[in-house]
């Protein structure tokens, strides 16, 4: 597998721009999936996002249809196609780059992994997969490659023993699935497709002498890439970069690094400042299933124009929208009162209009809560407001439909609300992404960076080489 390191940043840190399989585009986000798709999306949704490269597809939701997905090479091969069905056809996802993550990034890892392989759960109960059939699943499913099974473990609840476990199994299944992908590809008949590109898996808990016994045993191996399993499991910004310190200088500088679970913008930031090149994420999923719409600021994205437009048409709106008072005379107008409150659209009772204060929308407010910013549409306050949820935004949600009639669906539980805030959610963060990749390619990551409060410094190899030369 291919990955072309196309510009590094010379900004006093390790973020890179490259081309991974031909197609990925990094720092990529390989977004979510549900059963092989893009949850709540139809496929012209899917291909209206800005840059969606890759998916991330869990290989628990597709293992029970194993015979299917091999079915759909048989179909391919009849057809004369070369190096297509498998996945990317079962799934009707033949556009992107599909990565098969044996951890769903949306979930905590389970204790439940056993000594002969990886337990996934099904329809009809969980089964171990040993790293041999693993071997043999990927490939009947051809992704544009794949992660390692490994032993990854929730943070909290175990020691430093069971933790040394973990890494040793890992070990040992990556060496199971890398002779098996030989025996396989010596036995097929040709034409031959070349094995899975695999990425080793490193991890170690919050143990940092475990974690760079990891890196360094899975380096020796005929890896394509790695994954730095692990994280996002709620352990602090400082401890993950204490972590990574240890384990980065270990990896070869030319293989692609994905991390998995961690999401946040700023969090996404200080990854790609230290040398990560693409993160598996669910964190435009997340905000969704707890009501939240996106809205931060993206360096780039010049919205101003369309925020002071949205904000003059809400404050003529409120005035139209106001009615006299029903109760004349002086005392017993509360009622009247408070319907007036509520008549101005987009704010709560008690606070300023928007962009009129520290109470305003955070939309307009350039505090910090525009900068990491989000919304929460079950809110009562945006009841009335007809503006988008993101004025400026081009997604296909704020192109068509309000705030008022978001918050509406969200509060009938409407599944037609889950798609919508996820269409614009997922917009946006493809959006942050491609601009830290223009921001890299122009030399300003450093600017991108401290807009999200993110202090560039060397990166671990980096720091290394040069404590070396002094």
């Amino acid at each position: 597998m291919s990955f072309e390191i196309q510009r590094t940043c010379a900004e006093g840190s390790g973020a890179r721009r490259g081309l991974l399989a031909g197609r990925v585009h990094t720092p990529a986000l390989l977004s979510q999936t549900h059963a092989g798709a893009p949850p709540f999306l139809l496929p012209a949704g899917v291909a209206a996002l800005p840059g969606l490269d890759g998916l991330c597809v869990s290989f628990s939701d597709m293992y029970p249809y194993a015979k299917a997905i091999a079915a759909c090479n048989g179909e391919e091969e009849k057809k004369g196609g070369g190096g297509g069905g498998g996945l990317a056809s079962f799934t009707a996802q033949a556009d992107h780059a599909l990565f098969v993550s044996c951890r769903d990034p949306g979930y905590v890892p389970v204790k439940a992994n056993e000594v002969g392989g990886i337990c996934v759960d099904g329809a009809r109960g969980r089964k171990v997969v040993p790293a041999a059939e693993y071997a043999r699943v990927l490939a009947a499913m051809r992704p544009a490659f794949a992660m390692a099974p490994a032993d990854e473990l929730p943070q909290e609840g175990f020691g430093k023993k069971r933790c040394r476990t973990a890494v040793d199994r890992t070990v040992e299944w990556l060496d199971a699935l890398l002779a098996e992908q030989t025996a396989v590809a010596e036995a097929a008949p040709p034409p031959r497709n070349p094995p899975v590109p695999v990425f080793g898996v490193v991890l170690g808990g919050l143990e940092p002498r475990l974690r760079a016994q990891s890196a360094a045993e899975t380096a020796k191996r005929g890896v394509a890439g790695f994954v730095l399993a692990g994280f996002g499991l709620g352990e602090s910004t400082a401890v993950r970069a204490s972590l990574l310190a240890e384990v980065l200088p270990l990896l070869p500088p030319a293989s692609p690094r994905l991390l998995m679970g961690v999401g946040a913008p700023a969090d996404v930031v200080a990854l790609v400042a230290g040398g990560i090149d693409a993160l598996a994420a669910a964190y435009p999923l997340t905000l969704m299933q707890q009501g939240y719409a996106s809205t931060f600021d993206i360096p780039g994205v010049d919205r101003k124009a369309a925020v002071a437009a949205a904000a003059e048409e809400e404050k003529g709106a409120s005035r139209r929208a106001k009615r006299p008072r029903l109760h004349g005379g002086g005392g017993g107008g509360s009622g009247g009162d408070e319907e007036q409150e509520e008549l101005t659209l987009g704010v709560a009772p008690g606070a300023t209009a928007a962009g009129d204060g520290d109470g305003g929308d955070p939309i307009v407010d350039a505090s910090a809560a525009a900068r990491h910013g989000k919304i929460q549409l079950r809110d009562r306050r945006w009841k009335r407001d007809r503006r988008p949820l993101l004025p400026g935004c081009g997604c296909d949600t704020c192109r068509c439909y309000s705030r008022a009639y978001v918050t509406h669906l969200l509060n009938c539980n409407e599944m037609l609300a889950s798609t919508l805030l996820y269409a614009h959610n997922l917009h946006h963060y493809l959006l942050f992404f491609e601009q830290m990749r223009k921001h890299i390619d122009a030399g300003q990551f450093a600017s991108f960076a401290n807009h999200f409060g993110v202090e560039l410094q060397s990166p671990p190899a980096q720091q290394a080489a040069e404590e070396e030369e002094g």
